[in-house]
């Protein structure tokens, strides 16, 4: 623990950090959203997160553990949001050795080996030693991976997952000796934590189960089941089926290509296959049963993928972090089983401590504070905020993560492409900017995704993703409002700059676009919207989860509402329910029953019976911890 916080103390005072490149400033800007609406973002007016991607349920934007802690903190202490996120992802940093050394421990019944795993894991990464893109990313062998993914790329959650993981195997394992309703539940609350925290980590929790469940036999494949189930319940309210379904969808597509057919999920079911074989076969010797049952699928998967381009499930590059975790753990095990273990441990601690304290504090570049008032992402992001906050704009880069940090900024970009509702976005945001035409497509493009500015950034702009490939499409053609040397914003102009259209039933899109160029439909819907053909429509924000619309449609209209559709959106016309559908775009219609002047109030609410379960769910863990004990007073 106290190396971590040597290593970590550099970040723990820091407010923003000069790795502009980072998610982390998407995650600054849902804790000031659950900062500012509080509990409506559990059942409430801020269910909806219009802010990203045309829209999308508030647990969608990423498994929100973290940031509810974020919050929290910055509630009770007066912490910035940015400060309380650096304290609350260095705490679990740190506490991830802690972790470490209480489950080898508990495996390996070897105190000072288990110390020295710990130890270990704090400082060095296996990884890099065996993944030459980890060894480039680090630009050497001797670096914490864990802190560079922290620091560099903002994986917040992964790191608090990480630490959560291996209590959650301690609970899972001392549940499992005896069944009892509060071991059972305390281990529930510890495994549901870790998806709340980080969907990888999720997944290598249950491959974790599943080794640990191997190892001990019996009646522990009756018992983990309820455990898991139980997880699950309590876990509900954020993990929508929906949303698991949207993550399910999307992640296949985020960092490079992972369609899951069925020989991928055959090969995945193979995995947990060996995963029991490993742990079984070990059995009578139960630290390398758990140990190594835990560290074959989380090595197979990023190790497939560096050497063979294999993938067994979607982003396999990302599991290497629990693979070192995996590795820390068999080292545990190994040194147990050396004569005179723990004199050979403690020489070893004694060595990493002096490598960590002299390495350990070598600054990352991206741990340095920064100048955040003067940062062009806020430049930018302001200006926009301040010029027409209500408006739908189209960023690239590091502003889509920056946009939400201070301002309640609507854009069709966002912070975590793995819980968008529309899985259009995908083909339209890499055809916006690799497109070389001459802007006319791609300004039908941004109008039929409701975009009323676009920011871009030529060879020369401060975006260091630098994305546009031909920045100059829109000159002479939009209208410029905003330009800092290379970087301009756009304004496309609609004739009806709102999210509502009163337009031809047939003009709606209802075939899915295979094609960027593939724009007949598009031109039809965009030239409905923007002709006389259009009967308007405004659209105004009450709440988050709630919107008016007005519009005055004609026999054979349709309102088009350019916000995401899903089933738990409603609409009311003096009170009468009007169906909602959804076009090939991903956006809502709806089909009037009347012609002239109408009122549709629109709202998003998370069904009450699915709270009543997650609810009775947590009361039945409340009642199981009656007349409770600490539990891990023997590990």
């Amino acid at each position: 623990m106290g190396l971590n916080l040597w290593v970590a103390a550099q970040w723990l005072g820091l407010e923003y950090t000069q790795a502009r490149e980072s998610i982390e400033w998407a995650y600054l800007g849902l804790a000031r959203y659950i900062l500012e609406h509080g509990l409506a973002t559990i059942y409430g007016d801020a269910e909806w997160f219009p802010y990203w991607y045309g829209g999308v349920p508030f647990e969608n934007t990423y498994p929100p553990l973290l940031h509810y802690l974020v919050a929290a903190l910055s509630a009770l202490s007066e912490l910035s949001v940015g400060r309380a996120y650096h304290v609350v992802t260095a705490g679990f940093y740190c506490l991830g050795s802690v972790g470490v050394w209480l489950l080898a421990w508990r495996w390996t019944s070897a105190l000072w080996p288990s110390v020295f795993a710990a130890a270990f894991y704090s400082l060095l990464s296996p990884c890099s030693w065996l993944m030459p893109s980890i060894a480039g990313d680090l630009n050497g062998y001797w670096m914490n991976q864990r802190l560079s993914a922290l620091a560099r790329y903002g994986e917040g959650p992964h790191v608090v997952s990480l630490a959560l993981i291996p209590f959650a195997l301690l609970a899972v394992d001392w549940a499992l000796d005896r069944f009892d309703w509060r071991r059972v539940g305390i281990a529930a609350v510890a495994c549901a934590a870790v998806p709340l925290s980080n969907i990888i980590g999720g997944f290598a929790l249950a491959f974790g189960v599943l080794a640990l469940v191997a190892a001990k036999g019996g009646r522990a494949w009756l018992y983990a089941p309820v455990i898991g189930g139980w997880a699950y319940l309590m876990a509900l309210r954020w993990l929508h089926p929906a949303t698991i379904a949207d993550l399910q969808r999307n992640a296949q597509f985020v960092g490079g290509s992972f369609l899951m057919d069925r020989w991928h999920y055959l090969f995945l079911a193979g995995l947990a296959v060996v995963t029991c074989g490993v742990a079984i076969g070990l059995r009578q010797v139960s630290g390398a049963a758990k140990t190594s049952g835990f560290l074959v699928p989380m090595a197979a998967i990023p190790l497939a993928w560096e050497y063979f381009s294999f993938y067994f499930a979607p982003q396999p590059h990302r599991y290497h972090l629990e693979m070192d975790l995996g590795f820390a753990l068999l080292l545990a095990f190994g040194l147990s089983q050396v004569p005179r273990a723990w004199m050979v441990s403690v020489a070893g601690l004694g060595a990493l401590t002096v490598f960590g304290f002299v390495a350990g504090r070598e600054l990352d570049r991206h741990i340095q504070p920064m100048k955040f008032e003067e940062s062009w992402d806020l430049r930018i992001t302001r200006w926009m905020a301040n010029y027409d906050p209500a408006a739908r704009v189209y960023f690239q880069g590091t502003p889509r993560f920056f946009a939400g940090v201070k301002y309640d900024q609507v854009q069709f970009g966002g912070g975590f492409i793995n819980g968008l509702r529309i899985p259009i976005f995908f083909l339209a945001d890499y055809g916006i900017t690799a497109y070389k035409g001459d802007g006319k497509l791609t300004s039908a493009w941004l109008k039929a995704l409701g975009v009323d500015y676009v920011a871009v950034g030529d060879e020369t702009t401060e975006d260091p993703f630098r994305p546009w490939q031909a920045p100059r499409q829109f000159d002479g053609l939009l209208t410029e409002v905003w330009r800092e040397r290379g970087d301009a914003i756009y304004w496309l102009g609609r004739r009806n700059e709102s999210l509502a259209h009163a337009i031809p039933r047939g003009a709606l899109m209802d075939k899915l676009p295979v094609s960027y160029l593939e724009s007949d439909q598009l031109m039809r819907y965009v030239e409905a919207m923007e002709s006389e053909a259009s009967h308007g429509g405004v659209l105004q924000w009450v709440t988050p989860s709630r919107a008016r619309i007005e519009a005055a449609p004609e026999a054979g209209d349709a309102v088009s509402v350019q916000i995401a559709h899903d089933s738990r959106w409603t609409a009311k016309v003096e009170g009468e329910v009007w169906p909602i559908q959804r076009d090939a775009l991903g956006w809502m219609w709806i089909e009037p029953r009347k012609a002239g002047p109408i009122v549709v109030e629109l709202e998003f609410h998370t069904p009450k019976w699915m709270l009543v379960i997650c609810g009775v769910a947590w009361l039945i863990f409340l009642g199981a911890l009656s007349q409770f004990r600490f539990p891990f007073t023997r590990i």
